[in-house]
């Protein structure tokens, strides 16, 4: 079965379910990869830019999602974290889909335009949105990334292998 790379904004309690029960349900996460929409904008772009790309919107929405955090925001979903936490996993293909062509877009802080127009989406993440059909099971994680505590969110997160996961978890305190 063919395999598709993802990037999935987690937070702690995502972590805590791979360990404890070695999968989690990503509903509500942002996630991203390379789409049909992003190789038809950019033919000549090579995969592992494609790839770059996605990481890096992976990282930005979870650095809005602690920024939200921060400031209190109502449901904001990486409550207890405070550090951005990227997973890298290879899902089943048929489990990822392009969240554009199906209309299947994740809502979370940082990728709503908020000047005048609720519930518009921002355009320049949305190229890059799949939906994960299923749970994330601890043998599709790949790597995980995490943020110096008082790192800029443009920065490069830490790579951590998936046999290293309790490491990260006794990071974040969790």
């Amino acid at each position: 079965m063919t395999r598709r790379r993802v990037y999935l904004a987690v937070d702690l309690i995502h972590l805590r379910a791979l360990v404890a029960s070695g999968r989690f349900d990503p509903a509500g996460v942002p996630v991203f990869a390379v789409t049909s929409a992003v190789r038809l904008a950019e033919p000549t772009q090579d995969e592992q830019e494609g790839e770059y790309d996605a990481f890096v919107l992976a990282s930005r929405a979870g650095a809005a999602c602690v920024a939200s955090t921060v400031m209190g925001a109502a449901g904001s979903r990486n409550s207890g974290l405070g550090r951005v936490v990227v997973v890298s996993a290879d899902l089943p293909t048929p489990a990822v889909r392009d969240a554009i062509a199906t209309g299947v877009l994740a809502r979370y802080p940082g990728n709503e335009v908020a000047e005048g127009s609720p519930g518009r989406l921002r355009h320049d993440l949305t190229g890059y949105e799949v939906a994960v059909g299923g749970f994330v099971n601890l043998a599709d994680v790949v790597a995980i990334h995490l943020a110096d505590p008082a790192s800029d969110p443009d920065e490069e997160l830490a790579w951590y292998d998936v046999s290293e996961l309790s490491d990260v978890l006794t990071q974040l305190g969790g």
